[in-house]
């Protein structure tokens, strides 16, 4: 409960940002049941090296993340971006008291000897980004704060969707603010996945279906030979979105990632990127 008091404390005004959601719908969404369902792309990003060896503590799916906030603030003009993401959720047992940890099992072990990311199945949730872009915030400063928030977005990754809407609608009597939840996943989700597309010791994965009526689903992870190529994967709703949008917005993203990677770019303000004005 303490998890879906954090959430609804950072969520409390997320019925003020409906306009932050991207893509709109306008008709009820639609998932692409065709064969070539979606796009698949990649983009390397050299300059990744030296940012990482200079601000180690900042993530490359924090990059993508804060990337992505800029692409869609460009487009809505909103001032804040809005999307969600899965949490592995594998950082620590959920639900579990302090005092449990100190109880012996029958083999001499400890709770406390128990190692989530052991736990068999998917352990995972979703998160809602709710992203402030304060167009003078320079850039450096930018991406720290998308990486402490990430940080407290995992760290609470536990908490119960059904409560937090509950939480958020008690605020907001009349107001929906709830609702907002599953209409951001609906919008657009981010899920990152290490390996994706073909980073296998035994298996080639040939191609990728995602088949669900969302705005836009960004499937996304990093590696190739030194670790700074991105591999995207998308799939969008075609009753609102089309591909030549999709292509578009990938275009943007990569963009937008290789100019936040440039050393000469970080103190200048992000209203810069994708010139999205004062």
């Amino acid at each position: 409960m303490l998890d879906v008091k954090w959430h609804a404390e950072r969520l409390a005004g997320i019925h003020f940002h409906r306009k932050a959601l991207y893509p709109p719908a306008l008709t009820p969404r639609r998932a692409n049941m065709g064969f070539s369902d979606g796009l698949d792309y990649s983009f390397d990003v050299p300059a990744l090296v030296e940012f990482k060896h200079r601000h180690p503590h900042i993530a490359g799916s924090v990059i993508f993340k804060a990337a992505m906030a800029l692409v869609n603030v460009a487009r809505t003009k909103h001032t804040h971006a809005l999307f969600a993401n899965l949490e592995a959720a594998r950082s620590s047992m959920p639900f579990w008291p302090d005092t449990f940890r100190h109880i012996n099992s029958t083999n001499g072990t400890t709770l406390a000897d128990l190692d989530a990311s052991d736990v068999s199945g998917p352990t995972m949730n979703g998160v809602i980004n709710l992203i402030p872009v304060e167009r003078c915030e320079k850039v450096l400063a930018f991406l720290n704060r998308v990486q402490s928030d990430q940080i407290e977005l995992t760290k609470h990754a536990h908490a119960p969707w059904r409560h937090i809407i509950k939480a958020l609608n008690d605020q907001h009597p009349g107001e929906y603010a709830g609702e907002m939840l599953p209409n951001t996943v609906r919008a657009q989700f981010l899920s990152w996945v290490p390996g994706l597309l073909g980073e296998y010791e035994k298996i080639r994965v040939e191609r990728m279906s995602i088949r669900t009526a969302q705005g836009l689903v960004i499937v996304a992870s990093l590696g190739g030979e030194k670790g700074t190529e991105y591999k995207v994967t998308l799939r969008w709703d075609v009753a609102n979105y089309s591909a030549e949008e999709a292509k578009a917005f990938i275009k943007d993203l990569e963009a937008t990632v290789r100019w936040l990677m440039e050393e000469y770019n970080w103190d200048w303000p992000v209203r810069i990127c994708l010139g999205m004005g004062r």
